[in-house]
């Protein structure tokens, strides 16, 4: 399938507490996609719970119709109370595992940033649509800050040179957020 840059859209989280199989990645929040717990902006209709990647994985579904205005941001996001604090002086890592599906018209998203806590930003990288691809973003401490204050997390994708009408098939799993290794 045709590559397409910069891109897209798509949150995180939910409790647990939980030991990585690597003893550095000491798993804080977690999400297997059992349940649907997000709050999005821009889809057609609530999100839903498809095959994931791995045979006996579920994935969270969600169809965005990109309307081509300046202010559309398709988001999914997720509120986390009360916000964790972690350890002081530690990256944290958030990593999942994501795939992107062409419905319909061309897709040139332009990648708007990845807010989480106190609106800490970072990119994501290019994807390929059709194939699951797994994303680790380190987070570093907000500056004048000593560690990363969690409350919530949101990715979101700027669609301003999208055709109106574009469809896009959204599917993330496999979510977990941990203390990177020092």
């Amino acid at each position: 399938m045709k590559t397409f840059s910069k891109m897209l859209a798509m949150v995180l989280v939910a409790f647990g507490m939980f030991s990585a199989a690597n003893a550095d990645e000491k798993v804080i929040f977690a999400d297997d996609f059992t349940k649907v717990r997000w709050g999005h902006s821009g889809g057609l209709a609530k999100p839903e719970l498809v095959a994931g990647p791995k045979e006996g994985q579920k994935a969270m579904k969600l169809v965005f119709d990109i309307n081509g205005k300046t202010s559309s941001y398709p988001q999914v996001q997720r509120y986390l109370n009360p916000k964790y604090p972690f350890p002081e002086n530690t990256k944290v890592i958030v990593e999942f595992d994501v795939k992107i599906e062409r419905v319909n018209g061309t897709l040139n998203l332009a990648v708007a940033g990845v807010n989480f806590g106190d609106f800490v930003s970072t990119k994501m990288p290019f994807l390929d649509d059709d194939k699951w691809t797994n994303v680790k973003i380190e987070i570093s401490p907000r500056k004048g800050k000593t560690n990363v204050s969690l409350d919530r997390i949101s990715i979101n994708a700027d669609v301003r040179k999208v055709a109106k009408g574009t469809k896009v098939n959204f599917l993330l799993a496999n979510m977990k957020v941990y203390p990177a290794a020092k």
